[in-house]
C-alpha cells in the first residue's frame, strides 16, 4: 500500500469518525489490498474496525491489512493443498448452524420458564437422598482467626477474648481487627476448608498447623507474623459434607435437572403436535 493513500486514508478515518461515526464511499470503493482474487476494501476494512478512541489510528489500519494478508496466502496456501472434500465444509456448516439453532432456542425456553427458586426443603430432600455423593475430600473447620504482626501490641489480652467463649469480647475482638490485624475472620457459622489455613499463612508452621488442628485454641508463628485460630468444630475427610456447605451446589444440580427435564418435555411436545397435525412423513 502506498504512502499517500496511508496517510489519506489515515486522515479520513480521524475526520470522519470523529465527525459521524461511520464511513460512506461515492462511487467506485477504493482498493486497499489484493491476494490472488480476493480484496480488500475500504468499506471492508471499516466494517472490521473501529477506531473510536484509538490514538495511534495509523498503525492500527496497517496492523489490520498486515493480518488480513497474511491471513489470505494462508488459505490460498492451505486450498492449493487440500483436496475439494477436505475443503467441503457444508455439512458440518450445517449441523453447526442448526445445533446453534437449538441451543439458542432451548436457552430462550429455559429463560422464560424455567423455575429457579430453590427451596431448603428441596435441598434437604436431595441431600438426604444422595447424601454418599457429598463425602469430603479433606477436612473442614468452623472457627475464627486473627492474623498479626508479631510486634502487634496487646496480645495477650487478644488471646484471651479469642479463646474465651464469652460474647462479651465480639466487640473487643472487632476494635483490635480493625486497628492491628492484617488479616481477620471472626464469623463461626461458615464451614472452610482447612487448607484455606495455608492461604491465610504460608509457611511451614501453616502445613503443621493443618496435619494437626484441633478443637480450640491454634497459635503458628513465624519471624513476622501470628496467626491466632479458634477452631469451634471440626469435620474429617471422608464424612458427607454439611449440607449448608453443599447447598448451592445442590442448588445447582436441581435447577439443571429441572432445565433437562423442561427442555425435554418441550421436545416430546414438539414431536407429538407434529405427529397429530401430520406435519411430516417418515418413508420406509
Amino acid at each position: 500500500m502506498n504512502k499517500i493513500f496511508t496517510h489519506t486514508l489515515v486522515f479520513t478515518v480521524a475526520a470522519v469518525f470523529t465527525a459521524c461515526g461511520f464511513f460512506s464511499a461515492n462511487g467506485d470503493e477504493e482498493v486497499i489490498a489484493r491476494v490472488g482474487d480476493h480484496y480488500l476494501t475500504e468499506e471492508m476494512l471499516y466494517e472490521s474496525i473501529s477506531l473510536k478512541g484509538v490514538d495511534d489510528s495509523s498503525t492500527l489500519i496497517e496492523n489490520y491489512i498486515d493480518s488480513w494478508v497474511k491471513e489470505q496466502l494462508l488459505i490460498q496456501k492451505a486450498m492449493q493443498n487440500l483436496s475439494t472434500d477436505e475443503v467441503n465444509f457444508e455439512k458440518q456448516l450445517e449441523s453447526y448452524r442448526n445445533s446453534l439453532i437449538i441451543y439458542t432456542y432451548e436457552n430462550k425456553l429455559v429463560e422464560q420458564k424455567l423455575d429457579t427458586a430453590v427451596s431448603q426443603k428441596e435441598v434437604e430432600e436431595y441431600y438426604e437422598d444422595n447424601k454418599s455423593n457429598f463425602d469430603l475430600s479433606e477436612r473442614l473447620y468452623k472457627g475464627r482467626y486473627i492474623k498479626l504482626i508479631n510486634t502487634a501490641p496487646g496480645q495477650d489480652s487478644l488471646k484471651y477474648w479469642l479463646f474465651s467463649e464469652l460474647a462479651d469480647f465480639n466487640l473487643n475482638l472487632a476494635d483490635y481487627c480493625t486497628q492491628f490485624a492484617s488479616n481477620c475472620q471472626l464469623d463461626t457459622s461458615q464451614w472452610v476448608p482447612i487448607s484455606s489455613i495455608s492461604t491465610i499463612f504460608p509457611s511451614k508452621s501453616s502445613t503443621e498447623l493443618i496435619e494437626d488442628l484441633s478443637l480450640g485454641a491454634n497459635i503458628i508463628s513465624d519471624s513476622t507474623a501470628t496467626l491466632l485460630l479458634d477452631v469451634k468444630a471440626i469435620i474429617n475427610a471422608g464424612e458427607a459434607a454439611p449440607v449448608e456447605y453443599v447447598k448451592e451446589q445442590i442448588k445447582g444440580i436441581i435447577r439443571n435437572k429441572r432445565r433437562l427435564k423442561l427442555i425435554a418435555n418441550a421436545k416430546q411436545e414438539i414431536y407429538e403436535e407434529a405427529t397429530l397435525k401430520k406435519k411430516y412423513d417418515v418413508y420406509r
